[in-house]
């Protein structure tokens, strides 16, 4: 505590005036500053008046949150004399800021009914504050609400408003009240905090942090934590199989579309050198018809995928052709120099596809099963590569009868096996692709790994299915898919969505809308969503492909030097009549810091003959916010494997900061790589750039994106020479945390050299969106238009406009939208709900169209999530038993002994927690050793067995466990902040931890302990007799005196529980004063030789008496004389400074100093 003190001696004169009656006039001093904490002495001057003497006494009167320290003594005076009375106070936290008086009153003894007072006011300054008390630990059931209870209280002078917010550890779910609340100075609240502990949380103790903050004053707040002991489970919740167990799901999914059955049709036009059909993708009935509109200024000629004769349409015909059986189709549209477009084209009125898939670790507890949840991500249905210590399986069915994909793999180190649809990765140059089996081997050293692998050719390409949500963070950098794999693309966010692909032109997406694309090339192609792109990696799947009848694949690869893995593979393909083999190699050096460089090669040669080659070269640096890559492919044309007749170079370096980023790119690629002259060379270039900035919070984030492209092509066909030109701006502005509201725009150029035209593509549009914690709704408007530059006119102009809400309230989700088309109206909306372990999803989506054709579309899906049992395969072990209190005596359970209830055991890093009987039991665990042991038990009770305990866990095997416990007699207590001193633990008051409490028997022997962090401490196995229990009041905190006796003496019977409190408290405050110094000196101009007279009788003591007095008359710290009057003789003239120090009976000092000026 800061203590000062303030000789503060004022006149009538300053401001204040006196009141008297006739006996007494009291001048109070001047008025003075302070700060919460400090002491003041305030020197009050009472004059008697009156013409006889007279003795007056004294009394006070203060504001609240002022302490007297003490009344001053009565006072004899002379007629017509004075003296300086003393009051001293202490400012309190509590004293409010600003004006706050203190009064002294003065009462003639010889006449009573005389009474003189004067008033002087204190200001004391602004001082806020806040403090937080937590609840004490509580324990907590999971799958529970708790409602924890927090106190506030303002410890500042001044009124306040506080906001709060909440933050839990682990699972834990906490909601801090939303509403600002007032606070008056010293005034106290109780702060509900709901707390929603999962049903699968973890047996830990998770921590709840509250804070509170200050609305009115910067920089003032306070927290406090609260703890939570989570329980685990009951016995008869604990699960868990003795046999391996696979976390796995049964989906179910229908996908539906009427419209169209009679027939489509599409348009296709030129636009840019490209031919453009006005729909990428249509949905017909078997039986239906697609009618091509050719209104391009050249004859077409139309492919399709079945293998049907090519047809040819003449500009401005049609053309009709009949699809009769089920499928996905690639009709492909093209026309010498202009570049080619694909049309797919889904027979199907509704697909039935369900699956049932799993996967898990060899250990002995398996995850806990969560609610199923509808992953936005592209799903590919097979294994990838093998995992260690896992098993995985998978089947695919489609309409009950087609087998899409099967898997089932194991792997145990060091060996795995797998077999159905599989891959063996290679490289990125090479992939062993297709219905087999394989085999892993790890030996253990040098992080080697072989495998080898054997699969049938044609293996059947399932569905994939891509999800475009409203945040474009969902979406992947890249992802990887077959060659002719179908992928969806489907939207399930609220607004609309472009994709655009290279060569297939771009096709809008109603909320709930989907359509399907069939990649027909090789390579990396980028599809643009919205304005976000997204590559794709199409892997060709050379093997195995249609010419091979099975392929066998070996690889092995190792780490020989610190951050070097080296790979070789080699793969065989086996046909009727010869035998393709490729052998490939990988480098890969990886540096700390994420910087890599990987080197890869491959040669194919089939019987014994040499084919060709391919080389990838890539590396990554990576040194802080910047980042560059850079990629050489070269891949012959005859090189059999994923990659084949490219070469090319690609150069990419970014520099990303959390506000700021930018980057740049090129990339040059051609076909052709023996330079054969009959055959066309297509070369494309590309340059981009990008630019995201953010200044604040709160200010708009801008992002910036530009590129230009060419695609030249020579040989026998007719030419290509094609140039874009493409720049993107959005501005996007934070509302908030309630949404956003976003500008963009996208600029396009496309010249065809060869045709002469040169087009410009236009889009410019805005989108608001609001985001809560159960609702979502957008709004955006977009215009997109054609323009020939070279004639200045417009080609074609349209209007997309769309609107959407979603609410979100678990375990149910409703998404509603409608968007318009030039040419529709769609209205869609979607139903989720999450029960259980159950998960139903329904989407509809209808489309009227000006021509007044309606369609209608839709998607439902059912998951169901369990725990699959392998039951061959054992590798755990388990231990249950009881705890109980055996009140014979004879170590064993008997009919009616039973155990206290929630008493947590662990084994190893396990816990198991008793019932109402005492049972317990553990989740099934890794055979092996383990300490048994009880966490905590409670009072009056002992182990009577020696704990910890080893216990051995054996794979198929459930140990059974007894553990008796005896009754003893305890003495418990507490030892408590009795804040308002009454002796009694009453609510709100905290527990005194780490205070010492010492026991003490009938023989004298004591023991003693320390109080946990709530303040609790316990002395059990006593046996009967007298006890006394004393508190340490040297262990308590400072400052603290105890409120209640602090030793107890009690008589304990056998197996009785007695409890006894000590409350304890911060001590009065005593402020102890320092003496003021004062003395004066004769003659006042000394000359040399002359004895100097020095009196310092007028020094005094507020709380007690001097006790020394000390002189320096040269300055140099030398003490020169002592006492309340001395003499000195100056040798020499000068100018000197005198210090007089004086101490009083409290060691307290005091000093004060004057200069003397000698003369000779």
């Amino acid at each position: 505590m800061h203590t000062r003190v303030l000789a503060l001696i004022g006149l009538a004169a300053l401001g204040w005036g006196w009141l008297g009656l006739s006996q007494a006039l009291i001048t109070p001093p001047a008025p003075p500053l302070a700060s919460p904490g400090d002491a003041l002495t305030l020197l009050f001057t009472v004059k008697n008046t009156s013409p006889e003497k007279d003795t007056f006494e004294f009394s006070l009167e203060v504001s609240p949150g002022l302490e007297p320290l003490g009344t001053p003594e009565p006072l004899e005076l002379e007629p017509n004399a004075e003296e300086t009375v003393f009051v001293s106070v202490f400012v309190s936290p509590r004293a409010r800021a600003g004006a706050n008086s203190v009064t002294l009153i003065a009462r003639s003894r010889k006449t009573p009914s005389l009474i003189a007072r004067a008033s002087v006011t204190i200001t004391v300054k602004e001082s806020p504050g806040l403090e937080l008390l937590a609840p004490p630990t509580k324990t907590v059931e999971p799958g529970s609400t708790e409602t924890l209870v927090f106190i506030v209280r303002n410890k500042g002078n001044v009124p306040d408003r506080v906001a709060f917010t909440a933050q839990a550890t682990g699972a834990l779910k906490a909601t801090a009240p939303t509403d600002e609340i007032p606070l008056d100075v010293g005034e106290r609240r109780a702060i509900p905090v709901e707390t929603v502990v999962p049903k699968g949380a973890p047996p830990v103790r998770q921590r709840l942090t509250l804070r509170a903050i200050s609305k009115k004053f910067a920089n003032v707040s306070a927290e406090a934590t609260a703890v939570l002991e989570v329980l685990p489970p009951l016995p008869h919740e604990v699960g868990g199989s003795l046999f391996l167990t696979i976390p796995s799901q049964v989906q179910s999914q229908f996908d539906g579309q009427t419209g169209f059955i009679a027939g489509a049709a599409v348009a296709i036009r030129e636009s840019g050198g490209a031919l453009l059909p006005d729909r990428p993708a249509v949905r017909l009935a078997v039986g239906g018809t697609l009618t091509l509109d050719n209104t391009s200024p050249g004859a077409i000629t139309v492919t399709v995928s079945d293998g049907r004769p090519p047809v040819h349409i003449a500009a401005g015909a049609s053309a009709s052709m009949t699809f009769p059986a089920s499928g996905i189709f690639t009709v492909t549209v093209s026309n010498g120099a202009l570049i080619s477009s694909v049309i797919i084209v889904t027979v199907q009125d509704l697909v039935f596809r369900q699956t049932l898939s799993g996967t898990g670790q060899f250990q002995a507890r398996s995850a806990k099963s969560k609610a199923p949840e509808f992953h936005l991500e592209l799903r590919t249905p097979v294994a990838s590569q093998d995992e260690p210590n896992r098993i995985a399986y998978l089947v695919d069915i489609q309409n009950l009868f087609e087998l899409n994909s099967i898997f089932f793999g194991v792997d145990v180190q060091p060996v795995g096996f797998a077999i159905g649809d599989l891959y063996l990765p290679v490289s990125s140059l090479a992939t062993l692709f297709g219905r087999g089996g394989r085999i892993t081997v790890r030996p253990g050293f040098l992080s080697t790994r072989l495998a080898l692998g054997v699969v049938a050719a044609q293996r059947t390409l399932t569905e994939a299915e891509f999800f475009i949500t409203d945040d474009p963070a969902d979406l992947p950098a890249s992802v990887t898919v077959s060659l002719n794999q179908p992928v969806r693309f489907r939207n399930v966010g609220l607004a609309p969505h472009t994709v655009t692909i290279p060569g297939s032109g771009t096709i809008t997406l109603s909320p709930g809308q989907s359509f399907v694309h069939l990649f027909s090339v090789a390579g990396q192609i980028t599809v643009t969503l919205d304005t976000t792109p997204v590559v794709f990696t199409v892997i060709a799947e050379a093997f195995c492909g249609a010419s091979f009848l099975f392929c066998i694949g070996a690889e092995g690869q190792g780490s020989f030097l610190p951050g070097a893995t080296i790979g070789q593979a080699a793969l065989f393909g086996f046909s009727s009549s010869a035998l393709t083999t490729t052998l490939l190699s990988t480098i890969r050096w990886q540096i700390p810091g994420g910087s890599a460089t990987t080197v890869e090669g491959g040669l194919s040669w089939q019987n014994g003959t040499f084919l060709d080659s391919a080389l990838r070269v890539g590396s990554e640096l990576r040194m802080g916010d910047f980042a560059i890559s850079a990629q050489f492919v070269r891949a012959g044309r005859d090189f059999v494997g994923d990659r084949r007749d490219e070469q090319g170079l690609s150069v990419f370096q970014t520099f990303s900061t959390q506000n700021f980023s930018m980057g740049l790119g090129f990339e040059r690629t051609h076909n052709n790589v023996a330079n054969d002259p009959l055959q066309q060379t297509l070369t494309r270039q590309e340059a981009r750039a990008f630019l995201s900035l953010k200044l604040a919070e709160a200010l708009p984030t801008l992002r910036l994106s530009t590129a230009y492209s060419t695609l030249v092509g020579v040989g026998p066909l007719p030419p290509t020479d094609l140039s874009r030109f493409a720049f993107t701006a959005q501005l996007i502005q934070p509302i908030a945390k309630l949404g956003d509201i976003s500008v963009f725009t996208e600029q396009a150029r496309v010249v065809n050299a060869i045709s002469g035209t040169d087009t410009g593509f236009g889009t410019v549009g805005s989108e608001f969106s609001i985001k809560l914690r159960e609702l979502r709704a957008s709004v955006s408007l977009e215009h997109r238009s054609e323009v020939d530059l070279l004639l200045g006119t417009l080609i074609s102009q349209s209007l997309v406009t769309a609107a959407g809400v979603e609410l979100l309230r678990r375990p149910f989700g409703v998404r509603l939208g409608w968007t318009r088309f030039t040419d529709r109206f769609s209205v869609s909306a979607a139903l989720q709900a999450r029960l259980g372990i159950a998960s139903l999803f329904f989407s509809g989506l209808s489309s009227f169209l000006d021509s007044g054709t309606r369609e209608f579309s839709f998607a439902l899906a059912v998951a169901v999530q369990f725990d699959a049992t392998i039951p061959f395969i054992v590798i755990s072990g388990r231990a249950e038993g009881f705890v109980f209190i055996d009140t014979n005596s004879n170590s064993q359970r008997d009919p009616g002994e039973v155990g206290p209830k929630n008493l947590i055991l662990l084994l190893g890093n396990e816990k198991a927690r008793t019932d109402e009987r005492g049972f317990f039991r553990f989740p099934p665990m890794e055979p092996g050793t383990y300490e048994l042991k009880i966490e905590k038990l409670p009072t009056g009770v002992i182990v009577k067995t020696a704990l910890p305990q080893k216990i051995r866990i054996v794979a198929g095997q459930t140990l059974k466990l007894e553990i008796p416990l005896a009754q003893v007699a305890v003495i418990e207590g507490l030892v408590f902040h009795d804040e308002n001193r009454n002796g009694q633990a009453d609510s709100g008051e905290q527990g005194l931890g780490s205070v010492r409490v010492f026991l003490t028997d009938a023989t004298g022997k004591t023991r003693d302990q320390r109080t946990d962090p709530e303040g609790r401490f316990a002395f059990s196995e006593l046996l009967p007799g007298k006890y006394t229990v004393a508190l340490d009041v040297r262990s308590l905190p400072t400052d603290f005196s105890p409120t209640t006796p602090a030793e107890v003496t009690v008589e304990l019977k056998a197996q009785e529980q007695i409890t006894v409190n000590f409350g304890a408290a911060e001590r009065p405050r005593t402020v102890k004063f320092p003496p003021v110094a004062q003395f004066e000196f004769t003659p006042e101009r000394p000359k040399v030789g002359e004895v100097v007279r020095f009196d310092a009788s007028e020094s005094f003591d507020p709380d007690g008496k001097i006790i020394k007095y000390e002189w320096d008359f040269e300055s140099d710290g030398t003490i020169d004389a002592h006492g309340v009057t001395v003499e000195h003789i100056f040798s020499q003239a000068g100018t000197f400074t005198v210090t007089l120090a004086v101490t009083d009976n409290d060691d307290e000092t005091g000093t004060a100093r004057k200069t003397i000026t000698v003369g000779p």
